[in-house]
């Protein structure tokens, strides 16, 4: 016999068979086994394989990544059999991880004994990740950290201490990254406060995303508006410091730890009393259980003034009739901000009788920073036990501005402008604020047939709508009715999400400051539409900026009407000349050719807000008749077919589809084009099921606030498709549900993507039969829960 390694001498044959034994190597090879008897050979090749595997070696490169589904760790797995052979090619290994994910299937097959994977997370944490071949299993760990700071949000504890100057909350500032997770420690956090003291250098640095300061309160009553900022993103909290008084008497807490200041004598900054004496009883107080406070008074003052800033507060009076012992010897009158609020008060008859505590409870607004209470006597002396001042707390401002240098204020009440031609949205790259939960995997498509109700056409008068935005119905001074606030529903008019706010803060520049006191404010872009006969509109602008922590280059948003950009980078603060000043802005040459005025809010910085808006017909337009708005029904068949007009891959670049067609990538709207009107891009490169085209899925196009696409099409009928796909990370069903609108039409209610199929599958919607009379094709995504969103749009005639 001749072996692999040379010659040897085999046994002799038996029944003309002889056999041999062959011996391995430790390496992968092919053995050539030769038989020889003379003058006779032949040979047979014997392979060499690896056995199964019976080690593994698991490394990871880098061994820490950032937690913003990005970076990722290569992931190596070496595997040999017992006699450290690399095993065969093709051997699975499964990779497995309790944090992130693994790119693709957890199964890979190895080449030359090597297989690889990689893993990416958005949660900061350490990855446990196992790989396993056969029976034989290993691990290794990845740290992930959290990302760069993306959120801040401040808290107070507690939220109303008492204006002594030495009583103190704690501030708390939660730090996140873009994907939720707590910051780094050691990440900086900058606090500064309107009222009060930080103790410097009024900063602290996070441990476990929390960084915390203490504040100390003022000596008089005021509310307190703290900013925690880091890389440039603010978060709020607010505290209120309360003032309280024993009038006539000393230093007391009472039995529910409130502390009540020793009475004292007005000095300018400051607070007390003009005037008056003191006098004190030790009989029981009924009707409380801080007798003390009830046993001690100040009578014949003039008055108590407290200097706080301009705000409203509640003030209560604490009374007990401690001297007279009859009605009608003690009648006098009690003025807030020079308003009467007690007007011929016997406390003896309303207590009713004597040692018995009689509150009164007030609101005031002061707008002069001096809160005034005034005394006048009409019988005997007036008098005061106690006061007690509690700033009421206006709502957190509305998102998170980032200040810029201050302008110079233009002092420019009305504006008459001619619009530009010109759109400019404002995009950047943040996640949308709903996060589901996989329910399950289908891809429905539906197809609405909109059913009009029947047309009429009445001949109406010009149109005129004046709204108080925010608020209630309100009759100015030349006697026009400004209507209550409301949301738009098609065929109607009013806003389109958005929250309110109100301050009865005196207004300048007006002698109708309750249009001024109230808003809507949006977090994100914000929008009013009106339905209207076409023709040519004015529309007139009312705003003042009422908030009381806004600073020039806090709130900054530009609007646009009917797709036109009419103003940019508007500042009400700046130009008005500061707070509580009225600023208007007239916009005339309006023309509407779709039945629907739209004004838009583009947020820049800040959330954009309205006071007022007053729609009024030009000569020869809004005299037209009017058709109601439709409404539609949808119904699940096949979808549809037919040449596209656009297909739009929302978010993403240009992509070729399965079937060879050419997705085109986003793009804002100019007139007579196609595109989004605002909104931010999102992507995320998790498989996406139900569909061979996961890439359409992959990238969406999300708003804050109402979403728009317009497409410049012939007057005609169109289908529509929208391609939905829930890639948020987190969440559950019911965080982002929205409305769909074609051409004012609802067309689709309540669309849940999580609840409907779940995270990472295709959702297809089709509509058919959409009628365009204007030339344009108008998509609205309405927002009830969580910001709209879409992933691809195509547009086609049937």
């Amino acid at each position: 016999w001749v072996g692999v390694d040379g010659f040897r001498v085999g046994p002799a044959t038996h029944n003309g068979i002889a056999t041999a034994t062959l011996q391995s190597v430790v390496t992968i090879a092919t053995a050539t086994v030769t038989g020889t008897v003379s003058p006779y050979s032949n040979t047979v090749a014997v392979p060499f394989t690896a056995g199964p595997p019976a080690s593994i070696t698991l490394l990871a490169s880098p061994a820490t990544i950032t937690a913003d589904g990005v970076q990722t760790s290569l992931l190596t797995a070496v595997v040999k059999d017992s006699m450290g052979v690399s095993v065969t090619n093709g051997t699975p290994v499964t990779f497995t991880t309790n944090l992130g994910s693994i790119a693709g299937s957890g199964v890979k097959l190895t080449t030359n004994g090597v297989a690889t994977a990689t893993l990416s997370s958005t949660i900061a944490g350490v990855a446990s990740i196992s790989a396993a071949a056969g029976a034989v299993l290993t691990s290794t760990t990845v740290t992930v950290t959290p990302g760069a700071p993306w959120g801040i949000s401040l808290t107070a504890s507690p939220e109303r201490i008492a204006a002594d100057g030495i009583s103190t909350a704690t501030i708390t500032a939660t730090v996140t990254d873009f994907y939720g997770n707590l910051v780094a420690n050691g990440t900086l956090v900058s606090f500064a406060t309107s009222l009060g003291v930080i103790a410097p250098p009024q900063s602290a640095t996070t441990a476990n995303g929390k960084a915390s300061i203490t504040i100390t309160s003022a000596t008089t009553a005021g509310v307190a508006f703290i900013t925690g900022t880091v890389s440039s993103r603010l978060g709020f909290a607010r505290v209120a410091f309360d003032q309280r008084v024993n009038a006539g008497g000393p230093f007391y807490v009472g039995v529910d730890g409130k502390k009540w200041a020793a009475d004292r004598p007005y000095g300018a900054g400051a607070w007390g009393y003009t005037g008056g004496y003191t006098y004190s009883v030790s009989a029981p107080i009924a009707n409380t259980l801080d007798d003390a406070l009830y046993q001690t008074e100040r009578y014949a003052m003039s008055s108590y003034q407290f200097t706080v800033p301009n705000g409203s507060y509640t003030v209560t009076l604490k009374f007990a009739e401690l001297y007279v012992g009859a009605p009608r010897l003690r009648v006098f009158n009690v003025s807030l901000e020079g308003t009467p609020v007690l007007v011929n008060f016997d406390l003896f008859a309303d207590a009713p009788g004597q040692y018995v505590a009689d509150d009164k409870e007030f609101v005031a607004s002061v707008a002069d920073g001096l809160l005034t209470i005034g005394f006048t006597p009409i019988t005997g002396a007036a008098k005061i036990n106690a006061i007690e001042i509690m700033p009421i707390v206006p709502p957190p401002p509305a998102a998170t501005p980032t200040p810029t240098s201050t302008p110079t204020p233009t002092q420019t009440p009305t504006i008459t402008a001619t619009p530009t031609q010109t759109n400019t949205p404002t995009n950047t790259t943040t996640p949308a604020t709903s996060t589901p939960t996989p329910t399950e995997t289908a891809t429905p498509t539906s197809t609405a047939t909109p059913t009009p109700t029947p047309t009429a056409t009445p001949t109406m008068p010009p149109y005129v709508r004046r709204v108080n935005a925010g608020g209630g119905p309100y009759t100015d001074g030349g006697a026009n009715l400004w209507e209550a606030d409301q949301e738009y529903t098609p065929g109607g008019w009013g806003y389109v999400g958005g929250n309110t706010y109100a301050n009865a803060s005196p207004i300048g520049g007006t002698s109708d400051d309750p249009l001024y006191q109230t808003e809507r404010w949006w977090n994100g872009n914000g929008a009013y539409r009106f339905s209207v006969p076409n023709g040519s509109y004015s529309v007139q602008l009312k705003f003042a900026e009422i908030y009381p922590f806004t600073r020039a280059g806090y709130r900054v948003f530009g609007i646009r009407i009917e797709g036109v950009t009419y103003v940019s980078g508007l500042d009400i603060f700046s130009l008005a000349g500061g707070l509580y000043k009225a600023y208007d802005l007239t916009y005339s040459g309006i023309t509407v050719a779709d039945g629907v005025l739209d004004i838009e809010f583009l947020a820049q910085t800040g959330a954009p807000k309205i006071s007022a808006i007053a729609v009024n017909g030009a000569a020869g337009g809004g005299g037209a008749t009017a058709t109601p708005t439709p409404t539609a029904t949808a119904t699940t068949t096949p979808g549809g077919g037919g040449a596209a007009l656009y297909r739009v891959n929302a978010g993403g670049s240009a992509y070729t589809d399965g079937l060879g067609n050419l997705w085109q990538a986003d793009q804002m709207y100019t007139v007579g084009g196609w595109g989004a009107v605002g909104g931010f891009t999102y992507s995320n490169v998790q498989p996406i099921g139900g569909t061979t085209d996961d890439t359409l899925y992959q990238t969406e196009r999300w708003w804050n606030g109402t979403g728009v696409y317009k497409f410049t099409v012939a007057n005609g009928t169109y289908n529509v498709t929208l391609k939905l796909a829930e890639i948020y990370p987190y969440g559950t069903p019911t965080k982002r549900v929205f409305d769909i609108y074609i051409e004012g039409i609802l067309y689709q209610a309540n669309v849940d993507i999580a609840l409907a199929v779940g995270q990472y599958n295709a959702y297809d919607l089709t509509f058919s039969g959409i009628t365009v009379s204007d030339g344009v094709l108008q998509i609205d995504l309405v927002p009830r829960a969580g910001s709209p969103k879409v992933s691809a749009i195509r547009v086609w005639q049937p």
